[in-house]
């Protein structure tokens, strides 16, 4: 008898050492098998790639839980009041008023990919931003301080879930994922990421009460964006994107001081944050006459100045007709060659296109106000008169330069700016240069990438001190 007692024993720990040789297996292929998209994602939102396979091990029991198998949700993300894509249902955490559990309502994702796109957008939802936000401003390798912020957050009820999460990376060593180098970056995409697939667009989360058509997003570098429709202004299309007007001014840099006015028809508005580099065949692009590097950014979706930093490129240049512009990988040993553009303010444009002020006498002109120097808020809609002190003479208005343009387009060339063939003016102020902080940065480091200092940046913005955090728009020059 206690033979057989024993055989059974060492049988059924031997099955059990099975089955967890078999659950080991499973998830270093859901590893390999998704760990492009989450090294993708780290890259563009700051949120670390051990971080999100970990959740996603976890949450879809590496891809074989009923949620991940019939609607490809690898996360746990429920409908919420404004989804409207699809729908299952499962018990999960939910009570009625009588206490009884009842199904929870879970969205359904086209691709396993959208759900790990959709996981990033969830945490990073401006009007979570109360609830998530603060993770955001934690070191990006840190994992064991972001699974203590999601336990923190509330994102899963279970009270030891930033436990498991700090287990699964340790074990499976899923932190090596957050310290790669770019170089080793490129390699993982280009060898696992399916080639010439699209990612498809998240379903648009609107409220119940205001439905609304679907809004047609594009991708670009893996970064959604819309196009403008005819007469549309910044406001209408954070209206249509469900996209607030702050978030668009942050990620679209041609897009400050636009104002109410229409936007040009057809232009590209990024609803992401632009990516540290190019993800595309091409890693060179020429510059064509006229063309500026807000231009390039805007063209393959790079951050300005992660291009810059790329190509040793700073202060107020830009390349000339026919050098190479870096657009991913490490520094260029030199730098383009790079002619200077001219700074002309808003006011100065605007006080330059206004007609010649009336005059009641040949003798007697009327005379007019003149800004002393120009507003550091937006100027688009004050309007300033010239000075007359003689029956005017006609002035020469240098044309704006492609970086001033609000949309600059890279087929646009224009010529560089003319100098006034009136009397000498007094040199214009240089507007004032603004840096969203992104996640992990630096007072230190963004004012070295500005050349800068710590003094000078903290005494533009009356900052109290050295902290800043994530989102925050500071002047830099």
């Amino acid at each position: 008898m206690k033979v057989r007692c024993l055989v059974i024993l060492i049988l059924c720990g031997y099955g059990a050492g099975l089955r967890a040789q078999s659950s080991q297996k499973a998830m270093k292929e859901y590893i390999e098998q998704y760990r492009w998209i989450a090294i993708s994602e780290m890259q563009r939102t700051g949120i670390p790639a051990s971080i999100k396979l970990a959740q996603a091990l976890l949450e879809s029991r590496w891809g074989t839980s009923q949620l991940a198998r019939n609607g490809n949700n690898h996360f746990g993300i429920k409908c919420g009041d404004r989804w409207s894509g699809g729908r299952q249902f499962a018990l999960d955490d939910d009570f009625d008023k009588q206490g009884n559990l009842v199904n929870s309502c879970f969205r359904v994702y086209g691709s396993p990919e959208e759900s790990f796109l959709a996981h990033s957008d969830f945490l990073m939802d401006p009007i979570k931003i109360n609830r998530y936000g603060f993770l955001f401003d934690l070191d990006p390798t840190d994992y064991k301080a972001w699974a203590k912020g999601l336990k923190k957050a509330g994102y899963a009820t279970d009270p030891n879930y930033h436990k498991k999460l700090i287990s699964l990376i340790d074990e499976l060593k899923l932190d090596k994922y957050d310290k790669l180098s770019e170089k080793e970056i490129a390699i993982i995409e280009q060898r696992e990421r399916p080639s010439e697939r699209p990612v498809p667009p998240l379903p648009v989360l609107v409220p119940k009460e205001k439905p609304v058509p679907p809004v047609a997003v594009l991708v670009n570098n893996d970064v959604r964006y819309a196009t403008v429709e005819s007469g549309e202004t910044l406001r209408d299309l954070a209206n249509r994107t469900d996209t607030p007007v702050r978030w668009l001014l942050k990620y679209n840099e041609n897009l400050s001081s636009v104002g109410d006015k229409p936007l040009p028809e057809g232009a590209r508005v990024y609803l992401q944050p632009k990516r540290k580099s190019y993800r595309g065949k091409e890693k060179w692009h020429t510059v064509k006459p006229g063309e500026s590097l807000l231009a390039i950014s805007t063209q393959y979706a790079i951050d300005l100045e992660k291009l810059k930093t790329r190509n040793l490129i700073a202060g107020q240049v830009e390349p000339v007709k026919g050098e190479q512009i870096k657009l991913r990988g490490g520094k260029v040993k030199t730098a383009p060659k790079v002619r200077s553009i001219g700074l002309v303010s808003t006011a100065a444009r605007e006080q330059a296109s206004q007609p010649p002020a009336a005059t009641t006498s040949s003798s007697s002109p009327v005379p007019a106000t003149t800004p002393s120097s120009p507003i550091l808020r937006d100027t688009q809609h004050i309007q300033f008169s010239p000075v007359v002190t003689a029956p005017p003479k006609p002035v020469e208005v240098a044309p704006a330069s492609a970086e001033e343009s609000p949309f600059a387009s890279p087929e646009t060339a224009l010529p560089p700016p003319k100098p006034p063939t009136s009397s000498p003016s007094p040199t214009p102020v240089p507007e004032p240069v603004y840096h969203w902080v992104q996640p992990g940065e630096t007072l230190w480091r963004i004012a070295r990438q500005y050349n800068s200092s710590i003094e000078v940046v903290r005494s533009l913005n009356n900052l109290p001190g050295d902290t800043i955090k994530s989102g925050m728009r500071l002047r830099v020059k």
